[in-house]
């Protein structure tokens, strides 16, 4: 019994210290994020390029976008393979504020999906899903 509440202890643990001072922690949230389709929490894990330089309602316009997108076309993707049943990710590839974290998504019906992550590393020092060009 002591063993198996160990084990209890150390999943807790281990899903409740995902956070974005990692790459990895960053792929985590977002994974748990689309696991639950909570696609704001998604969206809120990229990094706009020239975010800093776009006033807040344009950035707020660009997000909204993104959100309807993942909304329409990433819940429809999901729920037609069963959803995210589970994921397994490498340990990132780090080259000064950006990294590469490549995970295998496992789906409900049993298919699986190789996903590269890009991330880039904010002034703030938390990493973020790069949002690209």
């Amino acid at each position: 019994m002591t063993v198996f509440a160990a084990c209890i202890c150390l999943v807790l643990m281990c899903a409740c210290g995902a956070d974005t001072s990692t790459p990895e922690g960053t792929v985590k949230k977002a994974m748990k994020c689309l696991m639950e389709k909570d696609y704001e929490g998604y969206v809120d894990l990229i990094q706009f390029r020239n975010a800093d330089e776009m006033d807040a309602e344009k950035l707020a316009e660009k997000k909204q976008q993104i959100l309807a997108l993942l909304q329409e076309k990433a819940s429809k993707d999901f729920d037609g393979k069963g959803g995210i049943q589970g994921y397994e990710m490498s340990e990132a590839k780090i080259d000064g504020d950006k990294a590469e974290v490549e995970t295998t998504i496992t789906y409900g019906n049993g298919d699986t999906k190789k996903q590269e992550f890009q991330l880039v590393k904010t002034a703030s020092g938390d990493w973020k899903l790069d949002a690209g060009k």
